[in-house]
């Protein structure tokens, strides 16, 4: 039997929060919208970063992915 969408979001929501885990003793009340933003920032901040170190000997700006539109 195929999942419900409302399974699926709580699917998906269980998996980033299981992920993203808050610091101990944190509510965590976070929806889907904001665990999938949270999940993108965190991975491509990540990968930008990595991208960096390796064009080291490259002079590069620090990019905050945030203004990257």
């Amino acid at each position: 039997m195929a999942l419900s969408s409302s399974e699926k979001v709580t699917l998906v929501t269980n998996a980033l929060k299981d992920h993203m885990p808050l610091p101990p003793g944190e509510t965590d009340s976070r929806n889907l919208a904001t665990l999938k933003a949270a999940f993108l920032k965190k991975h491509l901040d990540g990968m930008v970063k990595s991208y960096q170190r390796k064009q080291a000997d490259s002079a590069l700006e620090v990019i905050a992915t945030e203004t990257v539109t």
